[in-house]
């Protein structure tokens, strides 16, 4: 279907291809944006590959942040059934549970209180005595008193689901730039050029807006 005249569809840069900036491409990629995702390295970036795939505690406090990351994790398990049908690419989401320990009696006290917090909030908590934590984690220190069980804690392959996101952005149209560097960013009344060095040399291009979500 063609595009209505008159109707101009943005066009986005991001910047950084690590799993935050794939996920920017990836759902702008959804809603029909045409995105350009450049990164300077050739590979994912050291922080998703260093990381470990905790999706843990789901229902934190009642701040902006810890509603926004709320909102972010209860979308994993639908993302990674999507990502699989879309890119036959398994993202090792799994519901592996949690328990967080106590190991004295202020800290058995504590926890108990971050449970009845959560259970208000919604959240599958709960209380585990030593005897129940032996059998639950027969490894664990021994010198645990107790602990906070968070069953809907999960894992995710941090690699593979930056992949998954890569290539349904790409299936959509979105343009990936490795080994690609931002030498620049001046904003425009049209929108924000953008400087790029690569192996082809440099170039400059307009874009609506850029998103930036690399490091350092």
């Amino acid at each position: 279907m063609g595009q209505p005249p008159g109707l101009h569809t943005p066009k986005v840069l991001v910047i950084g291809a690590g799993l935050v900036g794939s996920s920017v491409a990836y759902y702008l990629a959804l809603a029909g944006v045409r995105v350009t995702l450049v990164d300077r390295d050739a590979q994912p970036s050291r922080a998703t590959r260093a990381s470990l795939g905790v999706l843990a505690h789901a229902h934190g406090r009642a701040d902006p942040l810890s509603c926004f990351y709320r909102d972010s994790l209860a979308l994993h398990a639908t993302l990674a059934d999507q990502l699989r049908q879309e890119t036959g690419i398994d993202v090792g989401w799994r519901p592996v549970g949690g328990i967080d320990l106590a190991f004295d009696e202020q800290e058995a006290g504590s926890l108990r209180e971050w449970i009845e917090f959560n259970l208000g909030r919604g959240a599958q908590a709960e209380w585990l005595d030593e005897a129940a934590l032996r059998e639950a984690e027969p490894d664990l220190s021994r010198r645990g008193v107790g602990g906070a069980l968070f069953s809907e804690d999960a894992r995710v392959d941090p690699v593979r689901l930056g992949q998954a996101l890569v290539t349904g952005a790409s299936a959509r149209g979105a343009l990936l730039c490795l080994n690609t560097t931002v030498t620049g960013l001046t904003p425009r009344s049209d929108g924000v050029e953008c400087e790029f060095a690569g192996a082809g040399g440099e170039s400059t291009e307009t874009f609506d807006a850029a998103v930036v979500t690399a490091g350092s």
